[in-house]
């Protein structure tokens, strides 16, 4: 493997560093991704159950109204009241569900009507049962399934409109969570070749990162050498700035001037 110089691999560490954190960044969009489609589905299964609920406190009230048909117990209008409170419980609650969506509200206010026209033809079989029997009242309930029918109609409207909005919003997640997918493969990918190729140049080649050091270590040497050499050398040596002033001196210099290191030769002047 051809060697990396310290800049190549300073420009790999980088982008290595480069990939983790977009790697990180792509899982975090893909749990954005999941949460977002877990809090959909939670809330289409909202939106169904209120919308059976609706359907079957409506069945029970039909039960309801046909005991108290039968029997004439009174206590079954009570229990009939609050059945019908139940039903219109459950459509506001469908109605806040779909808050956000127009064509379900629209839906929605049609359900209300057709419940309340429902509620209001019971209403009058009830008041036929009383004032004329009940066999008035059983041909006057055979003719009141047609607003009860409407109001189921709507309801698998809402439904079917649930799962299509679902079903498009899961459609949509699952093409972007391949597309996050790509490329998060790509990038663990680039990663693994940069982990890969550093580690070996790093192996192979571990002078790359101690070269300053290195250098530093040899002219240091370098310079402790020539002040060895300078001071075994015979003659006098003087070492001085620009300006010709004396900085140091050697051996040979104290031996012939006969000035020593500690006596003040450094300052002078060269002649």
């Amino acid at each position: 493997m051809k060697p990396l110089t310290s800049k190549s691999l300073k420009f790999g560490i980088f982008f290595t560093l480069l990939a983790i954190l977009a790697i990180i960044f792509i899982a975090i969009l893909e749990s954005n991704h999941t949460k977002r489609v877990s809090a959909y589905l939670s809330h289409t299964n909202d939106v169904l159950f209120q919308s059976e609920q609706v359907i079957s406190t409506a069945g029970k009230a039909k039960i309801v109204l046909r005991d108290y048909m039968l029997g004439g117990d009174r206590q079954q209008l009570q229990l009939l009241d609050k059945t019908n409170e139940a039903i219109f419980i459950s459509v506001k609650k469908l109605q806040t569900l779909t808050a956000g969506n127009p064509s379900q509200q629209v839906r929605i206010d049609s359900l209300n009507q057709y419940l309340h026209k429902n509620i209001e033809m019971a209403n009058r079989i009830i008041a036929i049962r009383q004032k004329r029997g009940l066999a008035a009242a059983a041909t006057a309930m055979k003719n009141s399934n047609y607003y009860a029918a409407l109001a189921q109609l709507v309801i698998r409207q809402i439904e079917e409109q649930e799962n299509i909005l679902l079903a498009a919003q899961k459609d949509a997640s699952q093409r972007s969570d391949k597309r996050l997918d790509i490329i998060l493969l790509a990038l663990i990918g680039v990663v693994l070749v940069l982990t890969i190729i550093i580690v070996q140049n790093i192996r192979l080649n571990p002078p790359i990162f101690s070269n300053s050091e290195k250098e530093k270590t040899r002219k240091q040497e370098e310079i402790a050498h020539l002040s060895k050499l300078v001071e075994q050398i015979n003659d006098a040596i003087f070492s001085t700035d620009k300006n010709l002033i004396i900085k140091s001196w050697n051996k040979a210099a104290e031996k012939l001037y006969g000035y020593t290191k500690g006596k003040p030769l450094a300052g002078g002047r060269v002649n």
